[in-house]
């Protein structure tokens, strides 16, 4: 089967919840006849594949999903709600839209960390 996203599910892990069919936007999961998760072929990214939103790997509550070369081991846990919720309704409250740029370039380090976070906020079809 191609594969293009590595994607696997451990079929051990798996309760077969449903989560991962429910979320991904490319409808790439279904269950199978035993009531495990399972993906059609994934041969491009976009509209008609992967959107590489890791939704999935977000999702499974018990890590039975690898995809991109990303392990549900490594991924970071959730704040909790009573620490997130005022932090984000006060970033979303106050953010501006002026841009004040500065003559001077940004350290490679911090444009890595960004694209790093960036890469769990999927656009419309997370293609360039």
């Amino acid at each position: 089967m191609n594969n293009l996203a590595q994607l696997h599910i451990d079929r051990t892990k798996c309760s077969g919840c449903g989560r991962c069919v429910q979320v991904c936007p490319g409808s790439l999961f279904f269950l199978d006849a035993s009531h495990h998760a399972a993906h059609r072929p994934i041969e491009r990214f976009g509209w008609d594949g992967c959107w590489k939103c890791q939704h999935c790997l977000a999702v499974c509550p018990n890590g039975a999903i690898r995809i991109l070369g990303k392990d549900p081991k490594d991924s970071l846990p959730a704040p909790p709600i009573e620490t997130a919720a005022p932090v984000l309704d006060a970033l979303v409250a106050n953010r501006r839209s002026h841009r004040r740029y500065q003559a001077r370039n940004v350290e490679k380090e911090t444009i890595r960390h960004l694209i790093g976070l960036l890469q769990n906020a999927p656009n419309g079809g997370n293609e360039l």
